[in-house]
């Protein structure tokens, strides 16, 4: 937010301009992202939800039309119309609420959860950048679309992620974890091998 100006009938927000538009949008015009785009990307976007951790905020609609690019290609969260402030020692959340394709399945099945249903979120944007535009399950039916998120496993048969680099696919997986204990922190993701110096190097991410 640049600024904000009033009038006697109206109130402008100014503010910063990002002519890549959303995420999603990125992703289709390209058919789907090379790899060192997606770890690059990625690597901002779980930054972002370890911050968002920090200030106790769990965001609760995390998908890739809730991230828009900026002229410097780095990514930015918005819509937080959902989110929630909680303290998670002394709080549950339990709305079930957000965009049922990107919805952890806990969202949709148990009495209360935390802040791990935006881990799978990202997981499942992820797995929509390396797609190139679908997420993990997809189906119409709100029904049968909520009992493939509590009972399948996402496919990783295709072409793209048959090619996409192990230790990347390795997170992936790690993430859309149906239980959420088991699924890692937005902390331990940061620290997962794919995001290693080394592998970054290798990746020539920030050579673009």
């Amino acid at each position: 937010m640049y600024e904000i100006i009033e009038t006697p009938n109206r109130i402008f927000l100014i503010m910063e301009h990002c002519c890549n538009g959303e995420l999603f949008k990125y992703i289709t015009s390209k058919n789907r992202l090379k790899e060192e785009e997606a770890c690059r990307l990625f690597q901002q976007l779980i930054s972002g939800i370890e911050y968002l951790g920090e200030l106790g905020i769990a965001h609760r609609d995390i998908k890739p039309e809730n991230f828009i690019i900026t002229p410097k290609q780095h990514v930015q969260l918005i819509d937080f119309n959902v989110s929630r402030r909680w303290n998670p020692q002394t709080e549950k959340l339990m709305t079930e609420t957000g965009t049922k394709m990107f919805n952890a399945p806990e969202i949709l099945n148990s009495p209360s959860y935390d802040g791990k249903v935006d881990i799978w979120s990202i997981g499942a944007s992820l797995y929509t950048l390396i797609s190139g535009g679908l997420p993990p399950f997809y189906e119409e039916n709100v029904a049968r679309l909520k009992k493939m998120i509590l009972e399948e496993e996402p496919p990783y048969d295709s072409i793209e992620f048959k090619n996409f680099e192990p230790l990347g696919l390795d997170l992936l997986k790690k993430m859309l974890t149906k239980d959420p204990k088991m699924r890692p922190s937005a902390k331990e993701c940061l620290n997962h091998t794919w995001f290693s110096p080394l592998n970054i190097k290798s990746l020539n991410i920030y050579d673009q």
